[in-house]
């Protein structure tokens, strides 16, 4: 048990006196995602060294907010090791799945953060392609509501003329069916058969002969069940398409 009376693993008190992001394990519900010192110091690669920073998340209980003093920021201390880390950037009030998301346009959001943050989009293409789709979905309007519009009424029509086919539809099923069975059947007994005939002996098919026969004959019993239901069910089917 650690100095502040919780379980190994947990936040001490000490370890909570400098900053107000948590009280104990359990109310830490919120992920947010420090930005490790290589990123100012090593921005030959901006793109990894931005994915390297979703590697490591410390739970808090609310997303920390910096105060904007660049020579002394705000600090989140680490659960049991001597480590602290700055918040250089704000978070948006909505978190998404309790992942504290930035907000680059909190003005104490570090500068630089900025700057990093527009180089990946730069490098990827990310924010640029949000915008696109946005741009192309408001000039696509129309044709998007002509589209569900065109849809709409294609289902009406549709179901208008199922009125006149639904027996050629009803006919064309029970027919695909009974040949499913009965074609699945044929075709595994005679698959069975040829391998037995015809394979060597170390033919790795000869294994599966058996396999094959009871897989046949179970489609040749429901296709005969299939067609015994049909013909019991006739006159019923046939009130169901009048």
């Amino acid at each position: 048990v650690e100095p502040g009376g919780g379980v190994p693993g947990t936040p001490t008190v000490a370890d909570l006196a400098d900053n107000l992001y948590g009280s104990d394990w359990a109310s830490r519900s919120k992920i947010w995602y420090p930005l490790d010192e290589t990123l100012f110091t090593d921005p030959q690669d901006i793109t990894s060294n931005l994915k390297k920073v979703l590697h490591l998340g410390i739970c808090v209980d609310e997303c920390p907010m910096p105060n904007g003093k660049l020579l002394s920021p705000n600090k989140v201390k680490w659960y049991r090791e001597n480590r602290e880390w700055d918040v250089w950037y704000a978070s948006r009030n909505q978190t998404i799945l309790n992942r504290c998301i930035p907000d680059l346009d909190h003005p104490n959001t570090s500068a630089i953060v900025k700057v990093l943050a527009q180089q990946f989009r730069d490098n990827t293409g990310i924010g640029s392609m949000w915008q696109y789709l946005e741009a192309e979905l408001f000039d696509g309007k129309w044709v998007l509501l002509i589209g569900i519009g065109t849809g709409v009424l294609l289902c009406f029509v549709w179901i208008f003329f199922l009125k006149f086919t639904v027996s050629f539809f009803v006919y064309l099923v029970l027919i695909l069916v009974f040949v499913l069975f009965a074609g699945g059947s044929f075709l595994l007994f005679w698959r069975a058969e040829h391998v037995a005939l015809n394979a060597a002996p170390d033919d790795p098919w000869r294994d599966y002969i058996t396999v094959m026969r009871i897989c046949g004959g179970v489609a040749a019993a429901a296709a005969v069940i299939f067609f015994l239901l049909v013909i019991f069910m006739w006159k019923r089917i046939m009130v169901a398409i009048e």
